[in-house]
């Protein structure tokens, strides 16, 4: 049965991630570089100008087809657009510099990038695996697939590779350490991709209904590190206003925050607790209740969520972001993607991290 090794990815809860395929031919030549910004970044790795450089020798791949399999367009804004140049969601910024890395990289190895944008990707894998095929020499699925794919046994532990180096500022150290299980790797993340960037957790936020009703500005509180998690309640609890007299959704209400059923975990996570931890094996355990903080912050997150009609749940009525972007709600959880999606709304939206607890 065929191996997948895996050496570029990505993360977020709609993660997609970079594998490649060993299509049985000699690894020798089909290494692959990708430079890119992490806070982990030493001079060892960088050239006179500041560029990031590979360690290993570059090679000559003869012209030959690198095929990678990327999200389509039916995963909506977790598709991928990180190999393509026609990006509607990121614009010519994006795409131009897609373009250029493609360029430097068939330059540089003499291979010809070939990208399939699958609306079935991890069917499509599993066929390709299954099957023996070969078809694919890279792969982008979610993590969630990776994960599957792992127990599988289609991917290879990245750390027996002899070009790769787990400690290049281009892959995510935090997650490298997160994803390993018994000293092996099997994926990553890093700056292969925008998506780990723009799935980051955040609290997007309606600047007229701020304005509307006297809030302090949130970008200074960020700043005083006043932007806690009482204090965004308290705000959100402040424009409330609930017109039905069942309680029941409606249009005419006013919600402080539209939210959603795995919001408390990302609260719960901001505060820097973890659900799991390592042992000394690199085995994972569940560390939630393993201190008085844990489940202090768990319970306060949960009690708060669970009570209340301050907030609606996205996933309760259809067109749940409808209020939001028309100035009804003042704030959306959500990843810094749905930014986009205040593009053509006339109401100012901007963007904070998480609360601290």
């Amino acid at each position: 049965m065929k191996r997948i090794v895996t050496f570029l990815l990505l993360v977020a809860l709609a993660l997609s991630v970079l594998t490649a395929c060993n299509t049985g031919e000699n690894n020798e030549s089909s290494a692959v570089s990708v430079g890119g910004t992490n806070n982990n970044t030493t001079n060892e790795y960088k050239d006179v100008d500041g560029n990031y450089v590979p360690k290993h020798e570059v090679r000559d791949m003869d012209g030959r087809l690198f095929t990678i399999i990327v999200r389509g367009s039916a995963f909506g804004t977790y598709q991928s657009d990180d190999f393509t140049t026609e990006s509607e969601l990121y614009g010519d910024l994006i795409n131009d510099a897609v373009k250029k890395r493609n360029d430097k990289i068939e330059e540089l190895y003499n291979v010809k990038l070939d990208v399939i944008k699958s609306d079935t990707i991890d069917n499509d894998i599993r066929l390709d695996c299954t099957s023996n095929l070969g078809t694919y020499d890279a792969i982008m699925p979610s993590l969630p697939a990776l994960a599957t794919f792992a127990s599988e046994r289609y991917l290879v532990d990245l750390t027996t590779l002899e070009n790769f180096d787990e400690n290049a500022p281009w892959y995510e150290q935090s997650c490298s350490k997160a994803f390993s299980f018994g000293d092996k790797l099997y994926f990553t993340t890093g700056d292969i991709t925008i998506l780990n960037k723009v799935c980051t957790p955040s609290v997007l936020f309606n600047k007229e209904m701020a304005q509307k009703y006297n809030m302090p500005d949130l970008y200074k509180l960020v700043e005083s590190k006043e932007w806690t998690f009482d204090k965004m309640v308290e705000l959100a609890k402040q424009v409330n206003n609930i017109s039905t007299s069942d309680g029941s959704y409606s249009e005419d209400n006013i919600y402080g925050m539209v939210s959603s059923w795995g919001d408390a975990a990302s609260f719960y996570g901001a505060s820097g607790e973890t659900i799991c931890r390592k042992d000394s094996d690199d085995l994972p355990y569940l560390s939630i209740g393993a201190s008085d903080r844990s489940i202090t912050i768990a319970q306060k997150v949960l009690e708060e969520f669970a009570t209340g009609d301050w907030f609606i749940h996205a996933q309760d009525f259809q067109g749940f972001q409808h209020g939001f972007f028309i100035g009804g709600d003042v704030f959306d959880l959500g990843d810094f993607e749905n930014g986009h999606l205040t593009r053509d709304v006339a109401a100012g939206h901007g963007a904070v991290f998480l609360t601290q607890l």
